[in-house]
């Protein structure tokens, strides 16, 4: 059993509360790091799947994808359950975007207002203080906006640290953000320990490693969930203990449909806001 589907089942008990139609999956996209899942529905998500220059699973191919065309034209949830058993990173990875995807109309404006929700719709992190023991478990874009502040921030990933720093070397040699301390997985537990703030990527839940990290979290004042792979129902990651998602929401799926079929950067811009919403008063 995915440790996610606890997740489905709150989801699809909300399409049923709100007699909402759960619809038909129109399309599976693959397109660079990302897997994408496109609803009838108004429905899109999307996961990463930890391929290219972050392949620390070893390389993905996308081909077995193809195999799932069957389940074009049928109801996503059944997607969701043929995929639950399944412990590969491609299966896993669109596990969490066929939940994303029926994630992202349920969080809209009113539906998060109601639950006492606070979308402050900016990535401004004004929750960290300039004493604060900060850590981020992955790397992502909360690293260049924390890289702007006073504090030491604590980084721990799998990927090698010359891929999120810069070099500069002159009269003097210096390293950009300045403020970074890149630490191996292994220091996890004592980072975890100590921190006032911690950082999450979204992507600890396609692998999984999020509900190994959340224990060991001991003191901290601030929880927070970031990147697309985070789109999942706040009210889920709520109930997990997360205080913050600083995520996206598909606001166009047209424009975000070429910019993934065409790749033509290769990112997330294109149809998307960005999200900081604040899950606890």
């Amino acid at each position: 059993m995915n440790a996610l589907s606890p997740a489905l089942l709150q989801i699809v008990q909300i399409y049923h509360q709100e007699n909402r139609p759960i619809g038909v999956v129109e399309q599976i996209s693959c397109s660079g790091k990302w897997l994408s899942v496109f609803g009838s529905e108004n429905q899109v998500g999307m996961a990463f799947n930890f391929s290219g220059e972050h392949a620390v699973y070893g390389n993905i191919d996308p081909l077995p994808l193809t195999k799932l065309q069957c389940f074009i034209g049928k109801n996503p949830v059944d997607l969701a359950r043929h995929l639950e058993n399944k412990s590969d990173i491609l299966s896993l990875s669109l596990y969490l975007a066929v939940l994303n995807c029926l994630s992202n109309p349920l969080n809209n404006d009113y539906r998060l207002n109601k639950l006492g929700f606070v979308d402050s719709k900016c990535s401004v992190f004004d929750f960290v203080r300039e004493e604060d023991f900060v850590t981020v478990i992955g790397a992502g874009g909360v690293i260049r906006q924390l890289g702007q502040r006073r504090n030491i921030i604590h980084v721990s990933g799998m990927r090698p640290q010359s891929s999120l720093i810069s070099l500069v070397i002159g009269k003097e040699i210096a390293q950009y953000p300045e403020n970074i301390v890149f630490h191996p997985v292994e220091d996890n537990a004592d980072l975890l320990a100590c921190s006032d703030i911690v950082f999450i990527t979204g992507c600890a839940l396609v692998n999984q490693t999020f509900f190994e990290l959340m224990p060991l979290i001991k003191k901290a004042r601030i929880v927070c969930l970031f990147g697309p792979s985070a789109m999942i129902l706040p009210d889920y990651l709520a109930s997990l203990g997360v205080d913050y998602v600083h995520t996206v929401r598909i606001v166009d799926r047209d424009i975000f449909l070429t910019n993934q079929t065409q790749r033509s950067k290769n990112n997330v811009e294109s149809g998307v806001e960005y999200h900081l919403i604040k899950l606890k008063k």
